[in-house]
């Protein structure tokens, strides 16, 4: 051939076979045998080269079905913590499972990763805070199914999906701050102050003991939380990241409130909690706390931190122990011995 080509024209003049007009033998184009053998040799030669360097993987082992595999996955993951295994249940069994419960984990394709994804963070699905948590969840199921060398590629490739792009919560003002801690039951209003000024979540907050704070150097220690799961079980445990633990400055402003919730509402051990609910139990940070205005604490009206002078406090000797009134109730005003009075710059 003129081009070049590896093909071959081949003339037919057999006496039966088929002429073209003007008495000529009719051409045909045969492809040679070595090129019908090139895609078979290719793939050979591809997969021996994947088992030399170690990337090989056996079609059949991606023929898991995804909600076998992701059940698999959970069960071996012990270590979630309960609250975050709730969660990673729920989307499974709600957005997940009906998407590609019954789907090959060979055949989960980034075309249909890309559409489920399209659809949940669009205007008829969850919303795009939903989607971005499906989708994150989804990607760490299919990374460790490239790791048990059951896909060659990961098939979550949306940039960006995995982001959540939730608009931005308002802050409450002072004056709102003042209200809602004018409003709220006496047991909580130092919550409220520690939630505003420290940055505290609410169940960081549920989760502090006496110990955790020290008024004299006007500092907070978030040590545990409080979580609450579904069928209403409280579980108080330590923090999961070294940046969970930490220590908060507490403002010197709301220092003389949180002496007098420490004075008349909590036990004298290091190990009290700082917050406990209407029957002496710990509240759920799952809803919001009852009891709003005054309640067994006291009745005397509450001025905002701001605006009140420092309290006098009456400090017993430190052989005395903790005392209260059981007029009051168990929330009723405490006076610990061994609680200083506090130096002149916290008052």
């Amino acid at each position: 051939m003129e081009d070049g080509s590896s093909d071959r024209c081949v003339v037919s003049r057999r006496a039966g076979g088929r002429r073209a007009t003007g008495g000529r033998g009719r051409a045909t184009w045969r492809r040679p045998r070595s090129r019908r053998r090139q895609g078979p040799r290719r793939w050979l030669s591809t997969g021996e080269a994947d088992l030399a360097r170690g990337g090989w993987v056996d079609p059949r082992a991606g023929q898991v079905r995804f909600d076998s595999y992701s059940q698999s996955w959970m069960r071996l993951r012990t270590d979630l913590r309960p609250r975050t295994r709730e969660p990673y249940g729920g989307l499974l069994q709600r957005h997940l499972g009906p998407a590609f419960g019954p789907v090959e984990l060979s055949k989960i394709s980034p075309s249909q990763v890309r559409a489920w994804f399209s659809d949940l963070s669009g205007g008829g699905g969850p919303g795009q805070a939903t989607g971005a948590r499906c989708y994150r969840l989804l990607r760490t199921i299919m990374n460790t199914a490239v790791t048990d060398g059951l896909v060659v590629k990961n098939p979550c490739q949306v940039k960006g999906a995995g982001t959540e792009r939730s608009p931005e919560r308002p802050i409450a003002s002072i004056p709102e701050v003042q209200a809602l801690a004018a409003a709220i039951a006496p047991r909580f209003r130092a919550a409220v102050l520690l939630a505003a000024f420290c940055s505290l979540r609410r169940g960081e907050i549920l989760g502090l003991r006496r110990g955790d704070v020290d008024l004299l150097y006007g500092t907070v220690t978030v040590r545990r939380a409080v979580v609450s799961l579904a069928d209403g079980t409280l579980l108080i445990g330590d923090r999961k990241t070294a940046a969970g633990r930490r220590t908060v400055a507490v403002p010197r402003v709301i220092v003389p409130a949180l002496q007098d919730h420490l004075d008349e509402l909590v036990e004298c051990p290091s190990e009290a909690p700082l917050f406990l609910g209407e029957k002496g139990r710990p509240p759920s940070p799952a809803r919001p706390p009852s009891g709003m205005g005054s309640d067994s604490a006291g009745d005397r009206p509450w001025s905002p931190p701001f605006s009140r002078p420092a309290p006098q406090r009456e400090h017993l000797g430190s052989g005395d122990r903790c005392q209260y009134s059981r007029a009051h109730g168990p929330h009723g005003p405490r006076k610990c011995g061994g609680s200083p009075p506090l130096p002149a710059r916290h008052r």
